[in-house]
């Protein structure tokens, strides 16, 4: 602890300072809008400090990604459709940029024209994987479920559009 110009600090036992590692409470990945239809333009967010944290001091992440345009609850069996992304290939399809002064990385896209979707293909679900350049770290967390989804058994993202095709 200390103050605000950094000039006196927090001590504790044994005249140690104190110090305190405080995490984010926010989701490892995020889609804003988390509604959305094929043409909505939406940002997609990797929070290398989250999860693992394998990716937390990369110089670049890339997202590998597709759709499932089924909707189920199962979409590691189908999600991976209209993939986007050349696994282990610093070539600039699906770098993401970094947040200045975070450990947070975005994507914008909008689904439709990133995915080439067809007018009747509607995103259900965006799977991802989130990578270092040559594809050697692979950024995870733990499986199960996350609050926009859920991480697969092979630690691939799988994060629920809330929209539907009727609204």
């Amino acid at each position: 602890f200390r103050d605000a110009d950094n000039t006196n600090f927090g001590y504790g036992f044994r005249n140690s300072v104190i110090a305190v590692n405080v995490t984010s409470t926010e989701p490892i990945v995020t889609i804003n809008p988390p509604a959305f239809q094929p043409n909505t333009p939406i940002t997609i967010t990797f929070h290398a400090d989250r999860g693992n944290r394998e990716l937390l001091n990369a110089t670049k992440i890339y997202i590998h990604s597709g759709v499932s345009l089924v909707d189920n609850q199962t979409p590691q069996i189908n999600g991976w459709q209209k993939v986007v992304g050349n696994w282990g290939t610093d070539d600039g399809v699906g770098a993401m940029t970094k947040v200045q002064g975070t450990n947070r990385w975005e994507l914008k896209i909008t689904p439709k024209t990133y995915y080439n979707l067809t007018n009747t293909e509607f995103p259900y679900w965006i799977t991802a994987v989130f990578r270092n350049a040559d594809g050697s770290i692979k950024g995870t967390g733990p499986q199960g479920p996350m609050e926009n989804g859920f991480i697969s058994s092979q630690l691939d993202y799988f994060i629920k559009n809330a929209a539907t095709v009727s609204n």
